[in-house]
C-alpha cells in the first residue's frame, strides 16, 4: 500500500483547488498537521476552502512524505468535485485493492466505491458494517504472528487500536508495544473505513505485512507453531477424583454421593461444595465486578483445585456472612473467609471484613 511517489500530490491538490475556487490558494486554505508515532509520521490535511474537510495519509518516514500522502487522499477523494467544476481534465484511476479508501461522506451512484452496504445496529445504536469473511482475518493473523514472535499468548488489550474520525469515516492505528526492538514503538495506520470494525481490520492488515516481511522475525515466523496446550479437562478430572478420594477417606460419603448425583443429573442446580478450610483464613480482594470477584489468600491453599485460575478464590456477594453488614468489596480490601472447592475451583464462604 505504498504511496505514489512519482506524482507530487501536494502540487496537484493545490492546482485543482485553485481552479475550483477560482482564486489563489493561501496557507490558511490548505493546512497540514503532522503527528509522530515513534519514528514515523502521519499527516492530516484540512481543506478550509472546501468546507473544512480533513483527510489522513499513511504513516511515512518523514513529514514531507507524510504530507504528500495526505494530499493524495484529499485529491483522490475530490476528483468528482474537481471534474464537475472543470478544474480537473483527467480523472486518476483508483488504486488497486488494498489502497486507501476515499473519505467521501456520501458516495454518489456510479462513483468508485459506491454501492449498497449491509449495515446493522450494535448495542450502542451505532451502525455496524458486516464485513466479508476475507476482511475479517487480519486481526487474527496479527495476533497469531505476534504470539509466534514473543512465544506467549497475547492478552486482551495488548494489541492497542486507536481511532480518528475523519469526514464521517474512521481510520485506525495499531501498536504492539510488546514486540522487540523498534517495532515496540511503531504504529501502523489503516485505510479510512465506514466502521471502526473495518478500520481495525485494515490497520491490522498493514501491521501483518510489515511484521511478516521483517528479516528479524523471519526465523521465528518460519518455525512450526507449537501444539495447543492440553485441555484443562484432564486437570479438572484429576482434581475431582482427588476430591472424591478425600471425601471418602474423611468419611464424608454423603458429600461424595451428592457430588456424583449432581454430575449424573447434568450438573443442574447449585454444585455440591467440599469444605477445604473449616477455620476462616484471611486474604486480599484482587478484583471486584459489582456482584462477584476474586480473592488471594495470605497463605497457599493446600488443595488440587488451587492449581486452577492461578490460585485465585472466587467470591460472590451471596457468600457474604449473614449479619456481617458487608454489601460490597473493593480491590485491596482485607477480608476473612472460609474456603470451599467445587467443580469450578476454589470459592469463599462466610466472608467478612478482616
Amino acid at each position: 500500500m505504498a504511496m505514489n511517489l512519482q506524482k507530487d500530490y501536494k502540487a496537484e491538490l493545490s492546482s485543482a483547488l485553485q481552479k475550483h475556487v477560482k482564486r489563489p490558494i493561501s496557507k490558511a486554505d490548505v493546512m497540514y498537521t503532522v503527528n509522530r508515532f515513534g519514528s514515523q509520521c502521519q499527516a492530516v490535511v484540512k481543506l478550509n476552502c472546501l468546507g473544512g474537510q480533513e483527510y489522513a495519509g499513511h504513516l511515512s518516514s518523514d513529514p514531507r512524505t507524510a504530507e504528500k500522502s495526505a494530499a493524495e487522499q484529499a485529491f483522490m477523494a475530490n476528483q468528482a468535485t474537481f471534474a464537475a467544476s472543470g478544474s480537473l481534465t483527467k480523472v486518476v484511476a483508483p488504486k488497486a485493492p488494498g489502497a486507501i479508501a476515499t473519505p467521501s461522506a456520501a458516495k454518489r451512484p456510479g462513483e468508485w466505491g459506491a454501492g449498497p452496504s449491509s449495515k446493522r445496529r450494535n448495542r450502542n445504536g451505532e451502525e455496524k458494517v458486516k464485513l466479508p469473511e476475507s476482511e475479517m482475518v487480519h486481526k487474527t493473523e496479527l495476533n497469531n504472528a505476534c504470539q509466534q514472535i514473543v512465544r506467549r499468548a497475547i492478552g486482551r488489550g495488548e494489541i492497542a487500536f486507536t481511532f480518528t474520525e475523519i469526514g464521517g469515516q474512521f481510520q485506525a492505528t495499531v501498536q504492539c508495544p510488546f514486540l522487540p526492538e523498534d517495532f515496540a514503538s511503531r504504529a501502523w495506520a489503516g485505510d479510512l473505513k465506514d466502521s471502526k470494525q473495518a478500520a481495525e481490520q485494515s490497520a491490522a492488515a498493514q501491521a501483518v505485512i510489515d511484521i511478516k516481511n521483517a528479516p528479524e522475525f523471519a526465523e521465528k515466523l518460519a518455525e512450526p507453531t507449537k501444539s495447543k496446550p492440553k485441555s484443562k479437562k484432564g486437570v479438572f478430572r484429576k482434581a475431582m477424583n482427588s476430591m472424591f478420594t478425600q471425601m471418602m477417606q474423611e468419611g464424608t460419603r454423603g458429600q461424595t454421593a451428592q457430588m456424583m448425583s449432581w454430575f449424573a443429573n447434568g450438573c443442574q442446580g447449585p454444585a455440591p461444595r467440599e469444605v477445604v478450610t473449616p477455620t476462616p483464613v484471611t486474604g486480599t480482594v484482587l478484583e471486584w465486578k459489582g456482584t462477584f470477584g476474586w480473592i488471594k489468600a495470605d497463605v497457599a491453599i493446600d488443595h488440587e483445585a488451587a492449581q486452577w485460575k492461578d490460585g485465585k478464590i472466587y467470591i460472590h456477594k451471596n457468600d457474604f456472612k449473614t449479619g456481617s453488614g458487608l454489601t460490597e468489596l473493593v480491590e485491596g480490601q482485607r477480608v476473612r473467609f472460609k474456603v470451599h472447592a467445587d467443580h469450578n475451583g476454589l470459592g469463599a464462604d462466610d466472608c467478612t471484613r478482616a
